[in-house]
């Protein structure tokens, strides 16, 4: 029979999830909620503006401590934290020890000239999952968030080779290192308010003393442990403290 003439009825396409017997449509990713905790609102807006174009990120803010451990708190997996190295009010080793036990990846970043290998040991034993530099390409920031989320520990290999180093030299003879017990007992005062992040002036304020002397006890520390940075002293401390080489000093404010 001749069909010309006749009306064909298109056909709907057809649902590719309905081919198979049991298929399902592929699941949606899952974002991530990525906190900037930044002290400078314009790096904020910058990361923010840049990281628009990623759905995958659900973004928050915080401009100190406090602020990041509240959004911490709340957070749910997947979940990471870019934080600034001077975070206020103690820093960003100190804000990385503060929402390592939540479910936040903590990545730091700071100006590439600062991060030295007892810095990167630092914020690594302090519990930091991965270590930026603010001058890298947009696409290394997605790239390092992403991994920090999904379970991954995004280092630079120059950093990790200088890392290496560092912890190498933790095995240097104890008589190549200076202990803290060779301190008098005001500069063990001061050694450990340097440990809890505490500027000059504060520790002046806490032991009675004029600043300036606060500043000598503090350069007096240094020479005596062989050290260059208050940092390097910092850290020299807790490892001492962690190891019951030093005990820890709640100590009473003394007049001077």
């Amino acid at each position: 029979m001749d069909d010309r003439g006749k009306t064909r009825t298109a056909l709907a396409p057809v649902d590719a999830s309905l081919e198979r017997p049991g298929s399902r449509p592929a699941p949606t990713p899952q974002r991530i909620t990525l906190i900037l905790a930044d002290p400078g609102p314009m790096f904020r807006l910058g990361l923010r503006v840049l990281l628009r174009e990623y759905d995958e990120f659900e973004i928050q803010e915080a401009g100190d401590l406090a602020t990041l451990l509240a959004l911490a708190g709340r957070a749910r997996a997947p979940a990471t934290a870019l934080i600034d190295l001077d975070l206020p009010p103690a820093g960003g080793a100190a804000a990385v020890t503060s929402v390592r036990d939540s479910v936040t990846a903590p990545v730091v970043w700071c100006s590439g000239s600062r991060l030295t290998p007892d810095v990167v040991y630092e914020l690594v034993r302090c519990g930091a999952v991965g270590i930026l530099r603010k001058e890298i390409a947009p696409s290394g920031i997605v790239r390092t968030l992403r991994a920090a989320a999904n379970g991954e520990a995004p280092l630079p290999r120059d950093l990790v080779a200088g890392l290496l180093t560092r912890i190498h030299s933790l095995n240097a003879p104890r008589a190549t290192r200076p202990p803290i017990a060779t301190l008098s007992s005001r500069e063990r005062e001061v050694l450990a308010l340097v440990a809890e992040g505490h500027s000059n002036k504060t520790i002046a304020r806490k032991l009675y003393i004029s600043e300036f002397t606060a500043k000598r006890h503090v350069q007096n520390v240094l020479n005596k442990l062989a050290l260059h940075r208050r940092q390097d002293a910092a850290s020299r401390f807790r490892e001492e403290v962690k190891a019951g080489l030093t005990a820890t000093l709640p100590f009473e404010p003394e007049q001077s």
